[in-house]
């Protein structure tokens, strides 16, 4: 890609810019005046499905110390890209003053209440809060956690890696050792997670040096861009190069959070143009099939592979499409997901064994326990998202397994 040379050289700058952006930065004031200050330099919903309205909250909490009045409550004043609330602080101890706020994280599809006594804010957003009209802190809003959180919580699964601190997978003879843009994208988001609950610099560097792998290594194809297998996967009948619409989902919900903590443009304008190879057809080197009216992100995606319809890389396809869809606000990418999510709905009862749940409907692999779970998630998360009856049917069906 051009601009990898770019993102490459100004990495270090732009994770400085960040942590001040984000409150890191120490305020500018003399010892003897007044401070204010967020507890946490960036926020995040505690949400498992992304953006579900139901926890699409944070509570923030804001800090005045000033020794030099004895009122019982002080004025601030917090504000977003959209909102502005002023905010009585109170008196917890000998100089020191404290609230908590809830700020309100919307999409683009959503308006902000003027009545609302919460904060506004979008996703991306830097916050701001001034006291005495002058003295100022800032934190920012991100992105929310991955789905697979439950499993990406610690960065110390990933053993070997290239120079630069890429993961690489031995999968032995003959394959040997590889990059897998999947597992890469598992990394990412694993030291996003760590990152957003230790507010440790260390893990947004490795997480943003992942990010920039995936621009760097984003392979032009016609309008779209694709991210390749460079060794053969004879299960699937997959020969090299090939591409997974699981890896183009999560490389998508990679550069997204990439570009909320940065702004850099070259990580959304990826990650839209990935959304492309969701048009067209694995015979055409996408990652769709189609089949009369339902339409199919296939895991495992080669111009002479069978269509497999993997369960849980159908899926994570669709998580990454529908987070670029509440960015870009994009009708073509809001079609896309809300047509292969009704292809799940009428097709989720081909896996259920009875007992269990199916991986793939190619060969009928009985998935295994971790999969089975991952589905388990997966459909409660496809009910939030899309309020289909159908996919908490088979969550509650499927969970009643275990």
């Amino acid at each position: 890609m051009k601009n990898h040379l770019a993102l490459t050289l100004t990495l270090a700058a732009t994770l400085l810019l960040i942590q001040c952006s984000i409150g890191n930065c120490a305020p500018t004031t003399h010892p003897s005046e007044p401070k204010i200050y967020f507890n946490k330099p960036a926020y995040y919903p505690p949400t498992s499905a992304f953006w579900d309205p139901e926890t699409s909250q944070v509570q923030i909490k804001i800090t005045v110390e000033n020794n030099h009045t004895a009122s019982q409550q002080l004025k601030v004043i917090i504000q977003s890209s959209i909102d502005t609330k002023k905010i009585t602080l109170q008196k917890v101890a000998t100089g020191k003053y404290e609230a908590i706020i809830r700020a309100n994280c919307l999409t683009p599809k959503q308006t902000p209440s003027p009545n609302s006594t919460n904060l506004n804010t979008r996703y991306g957003d830097t916050i701001t809060a001034e006291y005495a009209n002058r003295i100022q802190t800032t934190a920012q809003i991100i992105l929310p956690r991955y789905i697979l959180d439950n499993f990406l919580t610690s960065t110390s699964y990933w053993k070997l890696f290239d120079p630069e601190g890429i993961p690489l997978i031995d999968y032995g003879p003959p394959i040997g050792i590889q990059y897998n843009p999947v597992e890469i994208c598992h990394y990412a988001l694993a030291n996003y997670y760590t990152y957003q609950t230790t507010n440790n610099p260390q893990y947004l560097e490795t997480f943003l040096i992942q990010a920039n792998w995936l621009v760097r290594n984003a392979r032009q194809n016609s309008d779209f861009t694709v991210w390749e297998y460079n060794f053969d996967w004879p299960t699937f009948n997959c020969t090299q190069p090939w591409i997974s619409a699981m890896a183009q989902g999560e490389a998508i919900s990679v550069l997204t959070r990439a570009y909320v903590l940065t702004g850099n443009q070259t990580y959304l304008q990826t990650a839209q143009t990935a959304t492309k190879a969701y048009e067209h057809e694995t015979t055409q080197g996408g990652i769709r099939t189609t089949e009369a009216n339902d339409i199919w992100y296939e895991e495992y995606a080669d111009t002479q592979a069978p269509s497999s319809k993997v369960l849980n890389g159908f899926i994570f396809s669709l998580f990454g499409l529908y987070e670029c869809t509440y960015l870009t606000n994009s009708s073509e990418t809001t079609q896309l997901f809300q047509q292969a999510a009704d292809t799940l709905a009428r097709n989720i009862h081909q896996y259920d064994t009875g007992t269990w749940s199916y991986y793939d409907l190619l060969h009928k692999t009985i998935a295994g326990l971790n999969y089975h779970i991952i589905h388990i998630i997966q459909l409660n998360t496809m009910y939030k998202l899309t309020n289909n009856q159908i996919f908490q049917q088979y969550y509650t069906l499927f969970k009643s397994y275990l």
